[in-house]
């Protein structure tokens, strides 16, 4: 009995053996896993946007200046008789930002034939404001129809650097040209007793500084609202012509005169934008543009010599402020 138990101890510790062994050469026989790969989804990423605007913006109405005097002296049309109406243009815009933060941006921006216009009689012994005075006629039933004209472009190329989600820094140059026209006519039908014209044309080319701001997120992330503020200092070389023609008898007068001299613009805004697909945003904003030290057609004829057969009409320049405002809305595209 004794023996009989100690083979059958001995098969059961040799089966036990045998067992072990088999599950170590299945282990062994496994491949060995590697841990998966987790994508640090947080990370920033490159971002590309294309905004593309239509503008209804508003010339400021030109500040006071006499144009046509009684012969008392009293003013009978005033630079502030135009009254300007909310005009079109277009805005584009394009962004380049980099995973590190830095970036830059294009951008263009105008305002397309803001123009007014204006009648008024003509007073006997009427003259223009110009200095000194010009006589236009005794014949009280005269009429002037005058018109005034304005244009605006802008391109701006700017690097940016994010400081956080919600602020951004920018830098960069930009150029401005405004160019403005200021005519008409004095008469009593046809043909015309005499036309006076006068332009004047800004080209600024300076730098610039400003923030982009995220200003507001609603909870789904869908709609959102940014603004902007952009300040510089620019060389403006201005340039301002003047004629004025009796035709019936070939009487012209006129001149021009041109300088160099800093101007200062500064424009900001606001705008809302809902995310319609996962690249595509509509937009809907308003902007307001400020520009100081810029030359006005309205604002020449103060300092033109009289263009009487006495006179001149050559134009010395003059300057002032000019304000346009208004809205924007259209789309914008990410990748």
């Amino acid at each position: 009995m004794r023996i009989r138990g100690s083979k059958l101890l001995g098969s059961c510790l040799a089966a036990s053996a045998l067992a072990l062994a088999g599950r170590s050469e299945a282990q062994v026989a496994q491949p060995i896993m590697s841990a998966p790969i987790v994508l640090n989804e947080s990370a920033p990423a490159a971002v590309n946007s294309v905004q593309l605007d239509y503008l209804l913006m508003r010339r400021s109405t030109p500040n006071s200046q006499p144009l046509v005097n009684s012969v008392t002296g009293a003013s009978v049309f005033n630079a502030t008789d135009f009254d300007f109406d909310f005009e079109s243009g277009v805005q584009a815009k394009y962004i380049h930002q980099t995973c590190d933060g830095w970036g830059y941006e294009f951008r263009y921006f105008g305002i397309y034939d803001t123009n007014a216009q204006a009648s008024f009689p003509v007073p006997p012994n009427g003259t223009a404001a110009t200095n000194p005075p010009t006589f236009i006629t005794t014949d009280g039933n005269f009429t002037g129809n005058f018109f005034y004209r304005s244009d605006l472009n802008s391109f701006e190329l700017n690097g940016r650097r994010t400081l956080s989600d919600r602020l951004t820094l920018i830098a960069g140059v930009r150029y401005i040209n405004l160019n403005e026209r200021f005519g008409g006519t004095y008469g009593d039908g046809s043909p015309i007793f005499a036309t006076q014209d006068s332009t004047v044309n800004n080209s600024m080319f300076g730098l610039q500084t400003g923030v982009d701001a995220n200003l507001w997120n609603s909870c789904s992330g869908k709609l959102r609202v940014d603004g902007f503020v952009r300040a510089g200092i620019y060389n403006n070389d201005v340039s301002t012509t003047f004629r004025a023609e009796v035709p019936a008898v070939g009487f012209v007068r006129g001149g021009d005169d041109s300088q160099n001299r800093a101007s200062f613009v500064a424009d900001l805004g606001v705008n809302a934008s809902y995310q319609i697909s996962q690249n595509v945003s509509v937009r809907l904003g308003y902007q307001f543009l400020w520009l100081s030290g810029v030359a006005l057609a309205t604002e020449q004829l103060s300092t033109t010599d009289n263009f009487n057969p006495t006179g001149t009409g050559v134009p010395r320049l003059n300057f002032g402020d000019a304000f346009y405002n208004g809205i924007n809305f259209g789309v914008e595209y990410r990748w």
